[in-house]
Order: C-alpha cells, then structure tokens, then sequence
C-alpha cells in the first residue's frame, strides 16, 4: 500500500520492510510520511529474507488465488509468526482462511472480526470466534488472526 502501518511498526520492530507490486512501492516511496529500513518489489528478493514476524494486512483477498498459496507458503519460510488481516474471501472466489489451513503450515488462534469505523479510522472489533468458525462465516466479513508456523514433522 501507501505505508499507512509503517508508524506503528515502526514503534514496535527494530526493522521494517515493506513488500508489494512495483507500481504501490513506487506510491509507497512517493506518500509514505514514515521511513522503513527497506521497500522492495522483488518477492524473489524479499522471500531469501528471515523476519520475526511477517504483518499482511488487507493485502491477501486482492491476491489471485496460486500466487496468495505460494505467499503463505512463503511467509511460513519467512517467520516463526504471521499477523493476518485479511477479508475471509478473495477477489477471485477463494476463502483466504480455507487457504491457510489448507497449506498446513500454521497453527491459527482465535479470530477477532472487525470492521473499520468511519470516526476514528481504526478498527472496531465487531465479535471472537475460533477460526473454523471464521471459516465458515459468511463472505465479506473481515478477520485479524495470529499464526504461528507449524515445523515440520521430521
């Protein structure tokens, strides 16, 4: 996106690297009011990186369907952790949490839905649910869920 997260981040991390497609990084660069330690468009590049915690917010539900199966394969390479904000449908017909179970790599916590509040631009938690639960909500709905990454078995 625009860097929209980056002040927050940049409160909690030692480090912040920003991912996405050439034309938003080029935006990013352009509109962000916060410096981040890096801004890349080369998922290639980025994906050879470790991080402690992987934050994908409302970026998933915009991906076609393999690439967002190969990024959270990725993601659970990238980081132990990953913060998820995500619509519980894509743009192109699948269920983004089905996804994250269906790739075996994460253990999910709890779901929070949420919404966002036109007065105060941030989230308003709307309700908890288990994340199978969240699976199975109606289209539309958005989520926050902490994923932990499964290592293999051996």
């Amino acid at each position: 996106g625009v860097g929209r997260n980056f002040p927050f981040l940049n409160t909690v991390a030692r480090r912040v690297v920003g991912f996405d497609l050439p034309p938003m990084i080029a935006r990013c660069r352009q509109l962000a009011s916060d410096r981040v330690d890096g801004l890349e468009d080369d998922w290639a590049q980025v994906s050879r990186q470790r991080f402690d915690l992987i934050y994908a917010s409302l970026v998933l539900q915009h991906v076609e369907t393999d690439a967002c199966r190969a990024y959270l394969d990725g993601f659970a390479a990238m980081a132990p952790a990953v913060y998820l904000l995500t619509r519980n449908d894509s743009d192109f017909g699948a269920g983004i949490l089905d996804m994250v179970a269906a790739s075996g790599r994460y253990r999910a916590g709890e779901c929070v839905e949420v919404d966002h509040d036109p007065d105060t631009h941030q989230l308003r938690v709307l309700g908890r649910m288990t994340f199978d639960e969240a699976r199975r909500a109606s289209p539309g709905r958005h989520f926050e869920v902490w994923l932990d990454r499964v290592e293999p078995a051996r």
